[in-house]
């Protein structure tokens, strides 16, 4: 299974407690975040990765060329001048040139526990069936309040409508993880948004799908107060689950 990692963004939030490296390098118990997040895609059998690189680029390419690890395909899709995430996997993906028709696309600030091993496999049975017509699949998580993420609504695991942020109460969100079908091209321009410009064509077009199997940890570090939860209360909980 091949992965596109979005690592290009500077987590203007999260500068206050990390001001001098990107937010996918900002440090957990001696280590930077990316690093937790590729251990979970390994133990999910996803080697070959593609890191997405935009803001002070330099610090993550040096890092992870001196720490090489050989159980891992690490390259580098460098953004010159901000893309957009779409924009940004539209450069990535082109990277690939050999074919392949199903990848992952990850946030680089995320972590989770979801099984997704499985989430890949049930998005494969699923594009093989007759007239299912998906394009993506989508990690929808289940939180206690969704004001701070935006909301996800859907019947019959396909996404009917993605609100912003601002609307509160129990509810799933976005997870940020995705499987993409190669189709999925199309909707890509050398510079846009996954969340602004694709995502709400592939709804119209119901071809946006969710996948909420067995996820019981999520965590983002956009905020400064999820960092130093992560930091601090949440990590050993976190160190089990990417050992």
């Amino acid at each position: 299974m091949k992965a596109v990692i979005l690592a290009g963004g500077s987590g203007t939030r999260l500068q206050e407690e990390v001001p001098d490296v990107p937010k996918v390098m900002a440090p957990i118990n001696g280590k930077p975040f990316l690093e937790y997040l590729l251990k979970i895609l390994k133990k999910n059998y996803i080697k070959d990765v593609i890191l997405s690189v935009g803001y002070k680029k330099e610090s993550i390419i040096r890092h992870f060329n001196i720490r090489k690890n050989v159980e891992m395909n690490i390259s580098f899709s460098e953004e010159d001048k901000p893309l957009g995430t779409g924009g940004a996997v539209k450069k990535a993906i082109d990277q690939y040139g050999d074919g392949s028709k199903i990848f992952f696309v990850f946030n680089g600030d995320c972590l989770t526990d979801a099984n997704l091993f499985e989430m890949f496999e049930s998005h494969l049975m699923y594009t093989k069936q007759e007239n299912d017509g998906r394009l993506a699949t989508m990690l929808a998580v289940e939180v206690s309040d969704t004001s701070r993420y935006g909301r996800l609504d859907g019947s019959n695991k396909k996404i009917t409508k993605m609100t912003e942020k601002g609307m509160g109460g129990r509810g799933f969100i976005n997870g940020g993880c995705y499987i993409f079908n190669i189709g999925i091209k199309k909707y890509l321009k050398k510079k846009c948004s996954l969340e602004k410009d694709v995502f709400p064509k592939l709804i119209k077009k119901e071809k946006l799908f969710y996948w909420n199997d067995d996820v019981d940890n999520f965590i983002d570090i956009g905020t400064p107060e999820d960092y130093r939860k992560l930091c601090n209360e949440d990590f050993d909980k976190w160190k089990k689950i990417v050992s």
